[in-house]
């Protein structure tokens, strides 16, 4: 699976299900975490129905089905309500920089007479009852609803190709953000497991690492000779910061420069180097200031932030910061 411009597509290039909800706060948010939630009920559509009924005060990004099949609900970077007041590794309010999937699963489940219930009263088969105690200490029950293989692999893709985009930082359950309170995704759902796996790419530089590109350089979107570049070519000399390594490749930011039409530009005083937000869906960052001069790097999404340099006519010449992934042996380290 793949993201772009905070939607999510398909191994095969088709983008998933979507349909809006329109309980989401307004302007956009800096993504670095994700939220695994259940649905507590039993299935898709009718967790989809109640993620986008006007007037709830629930919401979520995604939805994934038993079979894997996958609704978007938002685009990534909108606010949905599924965290709460939560709180966790001292941070509160999750909803300001998460990303929320809700599984189809009921959750916790009843033994009456040897056999295993919802809490709808919907009964279970045996093969389908996962036993094991909770991570809190709370939460006593110990009969879960297994999930099925096919919807573990699609969530953790998902996780995947979050991770690749956003540089997210942690994956977490609704159960360990708002401990006593939630209990969901389980011990039915291998968390740990997942996270380990997928946030172990790569390990972390200190704060402030940096370097020079030593050559002609690609940044490319994963570190693959194969993957997607993220801009053009980077020069030789290029300063780049350095947040992870691997064996043959630093995940890098860097700034380059562009030209964008300025009426998809929204201006701010803020006192930072950038005085300008992306306000289109997406937009076009080319080499001089004309709709047919070559792209600079892959369209800024919707609050991308810019440094506003020079202006001509309809066209603004601004600096903004892409990330991906360079080959090692082309990066002097500085710092």
């Amino acid at each position: 699976m793949i993201v772009k411009d905070h939607k999510l597509f398909e191994a095969d290039g088709k983008p998933v299900k979507f349909v809006q909800t329109p309980n989401v706060s307004p302007g956009t948010i800096t993504i670095d975490s994700i939220v695994i939630h259940y649905t507590a009920n039993m299935g898709g559509e009718g967790a989809v129905r109640s993620l986008t009924t006007v007037g709830r005060e629930v919401s979520a990004h995604l939805v994934v089905d038993w079979d894997g099949t996958t609704w978007q609900l938002s685009n990534f970077n909108t606010k949905t309500w599924h965290a709460g007041r939560s709180f966790y590794n001292g941070r509160r309010y999750h909803n300001n920089f998460s990303v929320g999937i809700e599984i189809v699963n009921p959750g916790y489940l009843t033994e009456t007479n040897g056999k295993f219930y919802t809490v709808y009263k919907n009964e279970v088969a045996p093969e389908n009852v996962f036993k094991g105690a909770h991570r809190n200490a709370v939460t006593r029950s110990t009969l879960w609803h297994k999930y099925p293989e096919v919807q573990i692999q699609k969530v953790e893709a998902i996780c995947k190709a979050l991770c690749e985009f956003y540089d997210i930082q942690e994956i977490v359950g609704h159960e360990e953000i708002l401990p006593g309170a939630k209990c969901d995704p389980g011990p039915a759902f291998p968390l740990d497991e997942m996270r380990d796996k997928l946030l172990n790419k790569g390990q972390a530089l200190p704060a402030g690492a940096t370097g020079e590109t030593t050559d002609l350089l690609n940044i490319r979107e994963e570190p693959s000779a194969e993957a997607t570049k993220v801009a053009k070519a980077l020069p030789k000399g290029q300063k780049v910061n350095l947040i992870k390594e691997i064996d043959t490749h630093y995940r890098v930011t860097t700034l380059i420069d562009g030209w964008v039409a300025k009426d998809f530009i929204q201006t701010n005083n803020a006192d930072d180097e950038f005085d300008g937000i992306v306000s289109a869906t997406s937009l076009n960052i080319r080499s001089g200031p004309n709709g047919s001069e070559s792209p600079v790097a892959q369209p800024l999404p919707r609050g991308t932030k810019v440094k506003i340099m020079t202006q001509d006519n309809g066209w603004y010449h601004v600096q903004t910061e892409v990330r991906g992934w360079v080959e090692k042996p082309f990066v002097k380290r500085l710092a």
